[in-house]
C-alpha cells in the first residue's frame, strides 16, 4: 500500500493524486466511496447514487454540495473525479 507517513507530517503534495475515502460497513444507505485532492472532495453513496461534490478551496467547512445547487453545471468534474477514484482504488 501507500504509506501516510508523508501526509501525517505535512507533504501537501501526498494530496496531488488524492486520498481514497471510503465507508464499506454501517447501516442503512449511508455507504460511499470518495476522493479527496487538495481542491475537491467528491463522494459517491453506492446504494442511492447520490453525489456530493465540493470546492474545498472556497469552501472548507463543506456547506454547499455542488451537486445539489447545479447538478448539469458540475457532472463533468464529478465525472472526472470518478474516474480518478477508480485509478486509485486496489
Amino acid at each position: 500500500g501507500v504509506s501516510l507517513k508523508p501526509l501525517l507530517e505535512g507533504d501537501p503534495a501526498v494530496l496531488h493524486k488524492g486520498i481514497l475515502l471510503s465507508r464499506a460497513h454501517g447501516q442503512g444507505d449511508r455507504l460511499f466511496n470518495g476522493l479527496r485532492t487538495k481542491k475537491w472532495k467528491y463522494i459517491h453513496y453506492s446504494r442511492t447514487d447520490e453525489l456530493e461534490l465540493y470546492n474545498l478551496k472556497k469552501d472548507r467547512q463543506e456547506l454547499v454540495n455542488l451537486m445539489s445547487t447545479g447538478r448539469e453545471k458540475w457532472q463533468k468534474k464529478a465525472d472526472t473525479l470518478e474516474r480518478r477514484m477508480k485509478k486509485l482504488r486496489p
